[in-house]
């Protein structure tokens, strides 16, 4: 396993609204992942929709699910009468809002080339057991000229809408007494070919992706509900430098980010710092499962934390100096006089709640990784994993201070179905910047415009 990841301006983003209840849950799945779009052979789907399919059955398995979400009945369902339990019959809805990159629905779209659209569908399969019996289908499909998607479903046409971009489905659970009752759907990716699709505009790329909001509501005497959103990618024909980990990134510049007036009180060394934008990670679902089957384990990721830094270097084991703004032009000179730049500080403000890094972590430019010894892997027991041999280490540039030191993800984990736990890491926040001199005088520069480039870098422990 690769040790150290590193992800620069990746273009997929999760976040998550928790309860305390933590009785529903949605966990990424590997079809979320990195997917080769021209693969229409895996991806076929679980069913059209003209009857109820079987899990492992045509291309309905662990490996085609973008994602699995669900409600775990649990207590909200159990009530005492002062004689005995009684359990309430509960609505859950599922609603998921898709998020079209483009102008075209159903479609993935480049990120860098928003022009490039590759057409995908989704099955939504209700389930309430691991049993091997028939489950319900909503099949959703791409029409031929990018209008109304076709839509064919085993359930009765009150149970189930859709909109264009808006998914709707409910169903009602109730809990047996001396059971653990859920509901949850598997979303399965669907990848028509050209036969039953547009592919005109799916060239090469790998940065096509594509957003997803789920909601789940449930109805009863008690009334809950909880959102994630999520967005899933994948490549044609430029297969992506994937390691045995994803991690997904986002940076989101602002308006300030192009416009930054450095008589702003808050550009000063004293100030705290002016935004440019935001961003956003989430590393692949890793799970607890009754059976070891290899993939996606919790166990070993226990162990093993994220983080992200910034730095002026797009190698993040080299260090590439101070964060400097240079007047246009004048990039290529090596000895500018002060007038021509400034020296300024990145600031990464997590905002994800419980997150432990206390504040904003303000970064010089100059942070970077040092060289380290490839490690492995030794089981001690069921459910402990030792690191054997050295992990990379961060270069804490600045020792003194919230300065240069890594901005730590906060590991998320959910009860799912069956005793099985899914484990996340994620973080989010702002990101500003500000004068790296205590003297620092705009009135000192001369007029013009400033640029300089930040780069961000997502690594693990191990």
């Amino acid at each position: 396993m690769k040790k150290r990841l590193l992800y620069l301006f990746f273009t997929i983003f999760i976040c998550s609204l928790g309860f305390a209840e933590n009785i529903a849950y949605f966990a990424p799945y590997a079809a979320g992942f990195n997917v080769d779009l021209n693969n229409t052979e895996m991806y076929s789907g679980a069913g059209d929709g003209s009857q109820k399919v079987y899990f492992n059955q045509n291309s309905y398995n662990d490996d085609t699910l973008i994602a699995v979400a669900g409600f775990k009945t649990n207590e909200l369902t159990k009530h005492w009468n002062w004689i005995e339990y009684i359990y309430e019959s509960v609505t859950v809805t599922f609603k998921v809002s898709m998020d079209f990159k483009g102008d075209t629905s159903w479609t993935y779209a480049s990120a860098s080339e928003p022009y490039l659209k590759r057409p995908f569908g989704l099955d939504f399969v209700i389930c309430y057991n691991d049993n091997s019996e028939a489950r319900d289908i909503i099949s959703v499909r791409p029409s031929q000229n990018g209008g109304e998607p076709v839509v064919e479903s085993t359930l009765d046409e009150l149970s189930y809408s859709v909109d264009n971009g808006v998914v709707t489905f409910n169903t009602t659970v109730t809990h047996e007494k001396e059971k653990e009752d859920a509901v949850w759907v598997d979303i399965v990716l669907v990848l028509p070919d050209d036969t039953k699709c547009d592919m005109s505009s799916a060239l090469s790329a790998d940065d096509y992706y594509c957003g997803i909001k789920m909601d789940i509501s449930v109805t009863g005497d008690t009334t809950y509900s909880d959102s994630w959103t999520y967005s899933f990618n994948g490549f044609i024909s430029d297969d992506p430098n994937a390691s045995v980990t994803n991690v997904f990134f986002t940076v989101l510049p602002n308006a300030t980010a192009n416009s930054i007036a450095v008589n702003n009180q808050d550009f000063q060394y004293t100030g705290n710092g002016v935004s440019i934008g935001t961003y956003e990670y989430e590393t692949q679902s890793f799970l607890r499962r009754n059976e070891d089957d290899g993939k996606m384990e919790y166990d070993i990721q226990k162990q093993n934390e994220y983080h992200i830094f910034a730095s002026s270097s797009a190698d993040p084991l080299i260090n590439g100096g101070v964060f400097t703004l240079v007047l246009n032009g004048l990039e290529a000179d090596s000895d500018l006089e002060d007038s021509y730049m400034i020296k300024y500080l990145v600031g990464l403000e997590s905002t994800y709640p419980n997150n432990k890094n206390g504040g904003i972590v303000w970064f010089d430019g100059q942070a970077h990784l040092t060289s380290s010894v490839e490690g492995t892997y030794q089981k001690n027991s069921n459910t402990d994993y030792t690191i054997i041999g050295e992990v990379d280490t961060y270069d804490k540039v600045i020792s003194s201070g919230n300065m240069n030191t890594l901005v730590t993800a906060t590991e998320i984990t959910e009860n799912m179905r069956d005793n099985m736990i899914n484990l996340v890491y994620r973080d989010s926040g702002n990101i500003k910047i500000k004068a790296a001199d205590p003297g620092f005088n705009p009135g000192n520069l001369t007029a013009g415009i400033y640029t300089s480039t930040i780069y961000f870098h997502v690594i693990s422990d191990f």
